[in-house]
């Protein structure tokens, strides 16, 4: 294969990837969190009345109050997500692997074996000394 074609693939490679990634973004952002239902708070007669209890905001991760470095207790991956980063990584490890094998299969350069222009009389001095 030459030179044209796996530039071709590599590149559309990448774009699909990153076109994946974007939509999975979009669609991972956009989606709004259920709204939680309303709480009863019906007060039998001579009872206290129950004290209430804050509910998180609509979107909050685990309860935590925003600034806070406390671990979500539920988050997972969907499965678009997890496939969208499974070909990201796919993709960018074949690049990797192409310019290794590229930097690997080129073949060494010595000094002595470049090629020199002959100087404008037509002698070369480098081929005449040795």
């Amino acid at each position: 294969m030459s030179r044209a074609p796996r530039a071709l693939v590599l590149t559309l490679g990448i774009g699909l990837g990153a076109i994946g990634s974007a939509l999975g973004a979009d669609v991972v952002g956009a989606t709004t969190p259920p709204t939680p239902p309303p709480v009863a708070t019906t007060v039998p007669a001579g009872a206290a009345p129950p004290t209430t209890v804050a509910l998180p905001a609509a979107g909050s991760r685990g309860g935590a109050t925003e600034g806070s470095v406390a671990k979500p207790t539920h988050e997972t991956w969907t499965p678009r997500r997890i496939a969208t980063v499974t070909g990201l990584a796919v993709v960018a490890l074949a690049a990797l692997g192409y310019a290794y094998g590229k930097l690997r299969s080129a073949p060494p350069r010595h000094p002595d074996l470049a090629r020199r222009p002959p100087d404008l009389d037509g002698v070369d001095h480098v081929e005449a000394a040795g």
